[in-house]
This record gives C-alpha cells, structure tokens and sequence, in this order.
C-alpha cells in the first residue's frame, strides 16, 4: 500500500476553512484511503465496535496474518 497521495490529518486542520470544507477534504481523504484498503469481515467487526458500538475496551485473539496493524493504524487515522 502506498501514502503517497493520502493527505497528513494536519492537513484538513487549516483552520481558515469552513467547516463544510473541512468535512469535505476530510471525506475525500477517507475515500482515497478505501480506495487502496478495505478491511476483511473480521476486520470491519473491530471497526464496528469501535465506530458505531463504541466500544472502549477489545481483546482480539487472531492469528499473524489477521492485519492487527493495518486495522489499528486505520483506527487511529480516523480517531485524530
């Protein structure tokens, strides 16, 4: 996967703009984003409970390969 063209979230934080512009690019940003990832279903569980159960506290027990990493670092993109 590459970040080339994925903006830094300090880019949509330029205060200047409205709020609707800055909803705006950051949508953008999210669909480039899923445009070169998209979660497995055991993936879009933890995503689930974290977005719209909000859920604090997870315990995933998975293999190697489940992409713990890429599943967190996709959470914490959306969080900042």
């Amino acid at each position: 996967m590459s970040f080339d063209s994925i903006h830094l979230v300090s880019d949509i934080e330029d205060r200047s703009q409205t709020p609707d512009a800055r909803l705006s690019e950051y949508l953008d940003i999210l669909q480039s984003l899923h445009s070169r990832w998209s979660p497995h279903p055991g993936q879009e569980k933890i995503i689930q409970a974290v977005f719209r159960d909000h859920i604090k506290f997870i315990f995933i027990r998975c293999g190697r390969k489940f992409g713990k990493s890429e599943t967190g670092f996709y959470i914490l993109w959306r969080w900042a």
